[in-house]
């Protein structure tokens, strides 16, 4: 796995003519692709122009150096769980920066307390211009991206013993906003990841197919459309990035199974479907 840097024809040359360098690149672009169709169609399509199977792209959304990606969500859980059937149903490896799966957010830590080196270097550095850069994406502590693991909601967030000092803060959090809280709730976050995660694992085409992504005009412009396919195996995938509901024509798809990131539930597809804000659904056929 390279951490290399350059456009998506550059970091494709590091995989080997013959894919045999790296097994696989980081594709930060998708650290700052805009959150609508017409902007995650544009990422797919390129990162399936330059990386053709037997290459693979990688889809992240989130690391140790970046302000932590719910933040660029305005903290809103429907979005999260709409990127989260993306990365994991759409043809690549998917990279998932601990705490994303529920929706853990980054507290601001002033330069003169952080034990991040940079942010020991660049202590001289107004406040409002640390504030400035973090809205860019650019965080001068990198502490505020890396606090400790939330299990649950009591001393320590469950990361260390009560009596213990982790290394980093724990921060005062919503009492949801931890494991325990979440695995049992359907309509969580961590629920939602689970769920798709079981999917990607039960159905080949979603972890091993190939990728046809739809330019179908008669969709809205703010769906996005793609088919995985594998030995045979046909799955459809739609994810609306609009904050409205759309109608969806599914009369081809009647008799399939239909999985919903919004219900987390498996139900039967009918001929029309009204897709609710932000939500995606997985069209596939029961075995």
């Amino acid at each position: 796995m390279g951490e290399v840097f350059g456009d998506a024809d550059m970091l494709r040359r590091y995989c080997g003519a013959k894919a045999d360098g790296l097994h696989l690149v980081f594709l930060f672009k998708t650290l700052g692709m805009r959150f609508s169709g017409r902007g995650v169609r544009a990422v797919i399509a390129e990162f399936e122009r330059a990386f053709p199977e037997p290459f693979s792209p990688t889809y992240v959304f989130g690391n140790h150096d970046r302000p932590r990606f719910i933040h660029r969500l305005d903290l809103h859980h429907e979005k999260a769980k709409l990127l989260a059937m993306l990365q994991l149903t759409v043809r690549g490896v998917p990279f998932i920066y601990y705490g994303e799966e529920i929706g853990m957010r980054h507290h601001e830590i002033p330069l003169h307390e952080g034990l991040d080196p940079v942010a020991a270097r660049y202590r001289f550095v107004p406040r409002w211009l640390v504030g400035f850069l973090r809205t860019r994406g650019i965080l001068l502590n990198r502490d505020e991206c890396r606090l400790p693991m939330r299990w649950d909601d009591g001393p320590n967030a469950g990361f260390a013993p009560a009596t213990a000092q982790p290394w980093l803060p724990v921060p005062a959090e919503s009492p949801s906003l931890n494991v325990a809280a979440q695995q049992g709730d359907p309509a969580s976050l961590l629920s939602c990841y689970r769920g798709l995660l079981a999917l990607r694992r039960e159905i080949p085409a979603l972890h091993c197919g190939a990728l046809d992504l739809r330019e179908d005009s008669a969709l809205p412009a703010a769906v996005v459309a793609y088919r995985r396919t594998c030995a045979g195996e046909t799955v459809d995938v739609f994810l609306n990035f609009g904050g409205r509901e759309v109608e969806l024509d599914l009369a081809e798809h009647a008799g399939r199974a239909l999985y919903s990131n919004r219900t987390g539930e498996v139900e039967a597809a009918v001929a029309r479907r009204t897709l609710g804000a932000y939500e995606g659904v997985v069209l596939f056929d029961r075995r």
